[in-house]
This record gives structure tokens, sequence and C-alpha cells, in this order.
């Protein structure tokens, strides 16, 4: 079978469209979490879940010396928006892990595709790790962040079809509320470039309601198919 990747900003409803195709699809499908949270994964290797439970440990310290009290739970959003401090050694040894985890994941996908499933990504590496489009942001790169990306987009095994949930930065912003207007256009940009070098990119307008666009991305992977 084939790859399809589920890409777009925060609130375009990409986990709930690709979860909703694993129940509903007429092929058969296999989700998989394709981004750089490493509390988000449904496969992941042991030192990503370790990493997860450090960036934990490390949000509520930070919280508990700001005078916070840290919440039970920590979400996605606090781990990917809050600002830890760490070392160029935990940074290079992050990056290298996200490589590795990165190659174990895809074969857990080429293990899906062989048994003949559809494997939907939430998400994509190649277009979270891709950098921001403005000089400005482009600066703040860090060296490692930049060489990872390059990896990725020129040794890592891209998808088959990749299927943009494009929806206006206000949309996203009254949905969930995380990411500032200016990030969400700045990822819709960066979206909308890297979909340049991909062989197959379609956009799906994600402002509809979530049946409407399940529907729209279900006829794409059914004319892919």
């Amino acid at each position: 079978m084939f790859t399809v990747a589920l890409v777009g900003g925060d609130g375009a409803g990409k986990t709930t469209v690709a979860r909703s195709l694993e129940k509903s699809s007429l092929l058969p499908v296999k989700y998989m979490y394709m981004g750089l949270s490493p509390i988000s994964g449904n496969v992941a290797l042991p030192t990503t879940r370790l990493a997860g439970m450090l960036r934990v440990r490390a949000v509520k310290k930070e919280l508990r010396k700001a005078g916070k009290r840290p919440p039970e739970v920590i979400s996605t959003h606090d781990l990917h928006y809050r600002s830890v401090k760490r070392g160029p050694a935990w940074v290079a040894a992050r990056t290298l892990n996200r490589l590795v985890d990165s190659m174990y994941r895809q074969l857990v996908s080429w293990k899906y595709q062989r048994q003949g499933y559809v494997v939907v990504y939430d998400r994509h590496l190649v277009f979270e790790t891709a950098g921001a489009t403005s000089d400005s942001e482009a600066k703040k790169r860090k060296r490692l962040a930049r060489i990872q990306h390059w990896l990725l987009s020129n040794i890592y095994p891209q998808p088959d079809l990749v299927i943009f949930l494009d929806a206006p930065a206000e949309v996203l912003y009254e949905r969930k509320g995380e990411a500032t207007l200016d990030y969400l256009e700045e990822r819709r940009r960066v979206i909308l470039e890297q979909g340049k070098h991909m062989a197959n990119f379609v956009r799906v307008d994600a402002s509809q309601p979530v049946d409407q666009v399940l529907t729209d991305v279900s006829e794409h992977i059914m004319e892919f198919h």
C-alpha cells in the first residue's frame, strides 16, 4: 500500500481526521503519529519516551521556579511552546535520537504497508522540522535543526501523498488558542513552501465542518489509490 501525511497548523483537525480514517475508510488504514512531540507518539523508541518524561519534569520544574503550581498532566502545548533551557550536549543528543527514532517509525510504517495497510501519518517530520520562510525567523534556526531537516528532506522516505488541512490563522486560533496568529501564519507559509517539493501535495479546506473535511480527505485518498 502507500502512505498519506496529514499536515496543517494547530487546530486544523489532523489527529481527528487521521483517527477517523482508521474507522471509516474503505481501505485498511493504520494510524501513526509522525510529529515531534515525545509524549504523543503511538510508535516510538524507549529513548524517545524517556525524553518525553524528562521534558515533562523539566517543564514542571520551570513552572515551580516561576512560582506556579504545575498541572497534573502536562499537555503537548506546554511541551511545544514552553521554553526550557538545555545545554548543547542535550540538544545534540535529542537531535540524534530524533533521527534514529524517525528511522524506527519508518521501519514500522514499511511493515504496515507490506501487510496491506494505508499508513496515515498525523503530521510528518519533514514538515515539522521545516524552517521559517521569513529572513528574521530563519536566522534564529540552529545549525543542528537545519542539518536535521536536510537529512529528513533528502534521505528520509517521503510520504506518497500529502494532504494539507488549510484554514486561516484566525480560525485555527479560535479553535485552540495556543499558538499566536503570527506563528500560525508562518507555519502555513512553511507548509506551502515545503509542499512545492512534494510529488503529490493537495489542499483541503479545513475551515469546513469536520465531517466534510473527512469526506474530502477520503476522496483524495481513494483517487490516489
